[in-house]
């Protein structure tokens, strides 16, 4: 669950904004079973907000440890619900990376998402994360309403500045139910659902066409990824999902390019 109210997800309009946790002990335990009967030892803690208790957060990493389960894992979480105790824990416990709604660089368009964080915490969130050894994932969204070239350029200069050991754009896509589809839903040019799909633009953002907004949103990755002082740096740092990452990057290229030609071929039926 998730208490915020951002304008594009619609998990908080499911779960009333309440937030649900299974206690310390139980997860504990899914943890053992998983370990020893699977033999599991990479895993990703996929709770909307992770860090969101602390306190709790805490009590598991310790109690991980404790059990000497020797996993190496991911969360997702906020850049404004991570301190340099509470990240020293989970990276003893053996967190490897945090998945970060990032979103912009534009305090402009952070506000008009109703994403309630400040640029500043983004830049110390993953400056901690860099001091403390856990690698980050950037999540971007880009054209939402007020978007231009030049946020977009700010975006990626600001995910260079923090030093982002990963970075997944998505094209800001209205899901129905959301308060963004509200805004937007008399300017959406397709309604097939297939294509709702965080890499098809599916409505038109003001500045852009929608050939625009799928060659700015390729370029973006390319941009980010396949740069010489990244893999440089990442390779330094002993990262293996470097090559995940690139290969990852150049996969959604690909796949924006296929789906492209597909939806064209239909269109020509």
């Amino acid at each position: 669950g998730c208490p915020f109210n951002c304008k594009f997800c619609v998990a908080w309009k499911m779960n009333r904004r309440r937030y649900r946790v299974r206690s310390v002990k139980n997860v504990v335990e899914e943890l053992e079973y998983l370990v020893h009967r699977f033999k599991a030892r990479f895993l990703s803690f996929v709770d909307d907000l992770f860090t969101i208790n602390r306190k709790r957060v805490k009590a598991l990493c310790r109690a991980i440890r404790e059990h000497r389960l020797n996993l190496v894992w991911g969360c997702e979480t906020r850049v404004d619900m991570v301190d340099r105790e509470t990240l020293m824990e989970m990276r003893k416990a053996g967190c490897y990376w945090i998945y970060f709604g990032f979103e912009s660089a534009s305090q402009t368009i952070l506000n008009s998402m109703r994403k309630n964080i400040q640029v500043e915490q983004i830049k110390r969130a993953f400056k901690l994360c860099r001091e403390v050894g856990v690698n980050t994932i950037a999540s971007v969204m880009l054209f939402w309403p007020g978007e231009t070239r030049e946020t977009i350029k700010q975006t990626l200069n600001l995910l260079k500045e923090v030093e982002a050991d990963a970075a997944h754009f998505s094209i800001a896509t209205p899901f129905i139910g959301s308060d963004f589809y509200e805004e937007v839903k008399e300017r959406l040019k397709v309604k097939d659902w297939e294509h709702y799909n965080l890499i098809n633009p599916v409505y038109e953002a003001p500045g852009f066409t929608m050939e625009e907004m799928r060659k700015q949103w390729a370029k973006a990755y390319l941009s980010f990824y396949l740069r010489p002082s990244y893999l440089v740096k990442q390779t330094l740092k002993g990262n293996r999902e470097v090559v995940r990452t690139v290969i990852y990057a150049l996969t959604k290229y690909l796949k924006a390019k296929v789906s492209k030609l597909t939806f064209s071929l239909r269109r020509g039926f």
